[in-house]
């Protein structure tokens, strides 16, 4: 009932935030077909092709945080693995996300350790964060703060500081007692074993350092892809923003829209987008036009997604080829 109830909220905000998006812009929706008629299909084209790139490409990183536990898997397997995970995260309203999917399956199929399943893609997320971090304060020095009024500064700087102290209770625990706070929590006590096994796997990439760089050399390499799909997304519709604006935008949408409050961040990522593109000087019909441009890119791709993990079922679960 608990997961009902969750996956039931969450519908209702996604609902309620689309909706509340709809409501705010009722005027501006007259001027999104015109917009679209009149933009430039080369642009949009490459808007998507580098937004499907910047998630293609993940399976390199997670490629490169298995082979540090000496697990190889093909990447045609890992490739099928992670847009059918895009599906479940973007598209199906359950708390089984697109990374339990994946951990579960390499489990199930190919034997993988579920801890380090689990190690590894946490460790791919976790240098996706870092790298967003990067991005945010390097944009931030380079002239961002100035289209942001001084509380927004001064939420984002709380978050900054909060990410980063997440990221050190992480990596040093002992150092913030965490094993004290799971002795003195009863509810904590039943995990505690489970979650002393997680850190010793993730206690074995201390000695793959070069493994940890390349996977945070594939993080931000994947942020700017993302960042560059944007920036001709915005082209494509005479929006005249620097590629710097995205550099900030695409970390900093991400953050909001994975709080697990909607499905897939419906709702959330587009009034994030709208709000930081009017805060830009961005007119707000264009804004909207972006946002919808930028949903319709994702659940396409999540689409893409459905149909392997439907041929999957229909053609080749047979095969076990996932």
């Amino acid at each position: 009932m608990n997961k009902k109830t969750a996956n039931i909220l969450r519908i209702l905000v996604s609902v309620f935030l689309f909706s509340f998006l709809i409501i705010i812009n009722l005027n501006n929706f007259k001027n999104v077909p015109n917009t679209l008629r009149n933009s430039d299909v080369f642009f949009l084209i490459l808007g998507i092709f580098f937004y499907f790139l910047g998630i293609a490409g993940d399976i390199f990183k997670w490629d490169i945080l298995l082979r540090a536990q000496n697990t190889a898997i093909s990447k045609k397997y890992l490739f099928n693995l992670l847009f059918i995970g895009f599906f479940y995260n973007n598209l199906l309203p359950t708390t089984i996300g697109g990374d339990a999917y994946r951990i579960y399956n390499l489990s199930k199929n190919k034997k993988v350790p579920v801890n380090e399943s689990i190690s590894a893609v946490f460790l791919g997320r976790f240098t996706g964060m870092v790298s967003g971090i990067f991005y945010l304060i390097l944009s931030l020095l380079f002239g961002m703060y100035r289209y942001l009024d001084k509380p927004l500064i001064i939420i984002l700087l709380i978050m900054l500081f909060l990410v980063i102290i997440l990221i050190f209770m992480l990596c040093k625990p002992k150092i913030f007692k965490i094993h004290i706070l799971f002795k003195k929590t009863k509810f904590l006590q039943k995990f505690e074993e489970k979650i002393k096994s997680f850190f010793k796997v993730l206690s074995s990439y201390r000695h793959e350092v070069k493994s940890l760089f390349i996977s945070l050399f594939y993080s931000l390499s994947l942020l700017m892809l993302t960042s560059t799909s944007f920036y001709f997304i915005s082209r494509s519709i005479g929006i005249n923003l620097s590629i710097i604006h995205f550099i900030f935008m695409v970390p900093l949408v991400s953050i909001v829209s994975n709080i697990p409050i909607s499905i897939g961040g419906i709702g959330v990522r587009e009034n994030t987008l709208i709000f930081l593109l009017i805060a830009f000087g961005v007119a707000e019909s264009k804004a909207l036009t972006f946002s919808i441009i930028v949903l319709l890119t994702i659940l396409l791709i999540a689409m893409f997604g459905g149909l392997i993990y439907t041929t999957k079922n229909i053609f080749i679960k047979s095969k076990k080829v996932i």
